[in-house]
């Protein structure tokens, strides 16, 4: 099989078993029965075509924490508003405790709350392929099959959710700063009974903002996570399994192939599988390239920047994969994720050479973490030609590792 053929085989098989796996396993949030059930699955359709068993490796999660973020602050914020009228050091108190939340949990994804939710178990799951000759450098595809539970504004409401998101972004952080002034004002005597009331106002303002926070997350829905991210997942094993079958097998380097259980947790299969392997993967120069929501093809980039665009990852990790895309005649260039993050962030911080490859509107698309994200809303031509430059990226690795790059 030359190099389109396994670009079609590809996006075939992962438009087929998109349907299989949402029909079959029912909905896949972390550390539920559906994501284990996928995560199995997937290491079988891994087994038959990689070196050596196929690990499937559990960890603990507080499964709903991240996704609770949003109902915990606007809970905060509800308090602190009300709390107002009694006092504005009460007020501080719950709006620096929304803050800290918020900066925390989503800016820097850090297990603020996790210790208050219960516990359940996802997995990872890692096989790989040697190359004929000795092992000279390694690369690993990576993606998640999990899905999210379900943004219910931004399903109800699309084409305003970004003002949505603005708004909730203020509806945290200008009632901390009235708090703080306020404290500052009354501890110097100076919080007047005019000046005292013109703040509360001010807070009511974010009242509703509030509202939308408590009633963000939907727990009783879950998306069906085709494009985000079974896409990627599936073109990762479907890359194994036809390279195999094509009786393609890499000179000198090993491919690894890792299937991440909760990113929608808030990376915490990227992050559990940091901790374990520490330095597994220093014998030998070692690249991990991120492959999440394979959907929007106008939108293929490689993301150079992550988690909020605060984590840069490896500028010549960056240049190969868009060097293999301009190999295929497409500039992919260079994009950040602005909000949010993939589990390239992850391996970034863990000190990895990183990056990843996605093709989503940003805006962001309609069906990003809700029920619109069915199998019949994946896109064949983008999973095909994100294939091909992962091909072509693969051929260049295994010949050169990062150099010989064009700019």
């Amino acid at each position: 099989m030359d190099q389109g053929e396994i670009a079609d085989a590809v996006a075939d098989y992962a438009l087929r078993t998109a349907w299989w796996i949402v029909d079959s396993f029912g909905p896949r949030p972390p550390a539920s029965e559906g994501e284990r059930r996928a995560q199995e699955f997937l290491r079988g359709e891994l087994e038959p075509v990689t070196d050596g068993p196929v690990a499937i490796e559990s960890f603990s999660v507080a499964a709903k924490a991240f996704f609770a973020v949003p109902p915990v602050t606007g809970l905060l914020v509800a308090g602190a508003i009300a709390g107002w009228w009694v006092s504005p050091w009460l007020a501080l108190a719950m709006s620096s405790a929304a803050m800290l939340i918020l900066v925390g949990e989503v800016g820097r994804y850090r297990q603020l709350i996790d210790p208050v939710f219960p516990k359940g178990t996802s997995y990872n799951v890692l096989g790989r392929q040697r190359p004929s000759g000795k092992i000279a450098r390694r690369l690993v595809l990576n993606a998640h099959p999990d899905a999210a539970y379900e943004w219910r504004w931004h399903y109800l409401l699309p084409r305003i959710f970004p003002l949505i998101i603005y708004y909730g972004f203020a509806t945290i952080t200008i009632p901390f700063f009235v708090d703080v002034v306020a404290v500052a004002l009354d501890f110097a005597g100076a919080l007047g009974p005019r000046s005292r009331v013109a703040m509360g106002l001010v807070q009511l303002v974010f009242a509703p903002g509030a509202l939308i926070g408590i009633t963000f997350t939907s727990f009783r829905r879950v998306s069906p996570g085709a494009n985000d991210n079974l896409s990627g997942a599936l073109v990762v094993v479907g890359l194994a399994k036809h390279l195999r079958a094509g009786g393609r097998r890499l000179e000198s380097t090993e491919l690894v192939y890792l299937i991440t259980g909760s990113e929608e947790a808030g990376l915490r299969g990227a992050k559990a599988f940091t901790r374990r392997h520490a330095g597994d993967f220093d014998d030998v120069p070692t690249v991990v390239v991120t492959l999440d929501t394979i959907r929007d093809l106008a939108h293929l980039h490689v993301y150079d920047r992550d988690r909020n665009g605060t984590v840069r990852h490896d500028p010549a990790a960056c240049r190969w994969l868009r060097d293999a895309g301009r190999r295929r005649g497409r500039d992919i260039g260079y994009a950040s994720v602005h909000l949010g993050s993939t589990d390239a962030a992850a391996f970034t911080l863990a000190g990895m050479s990183a990056a990843a490859l996605c093709a989503m509107d940003p805006h962001p698309a309609d069906y990003y973490h809700n029920r619109r994200d069915h199998p019949d809303n994946m896109s064949r031509e983008c999973l095909r030609e994100t294939t091909a430059i992962l091909l072509e990226a693969i051929d260049r690795y295994d010949r050169h590792g990062l150099g010989a790059v064009e700019e």
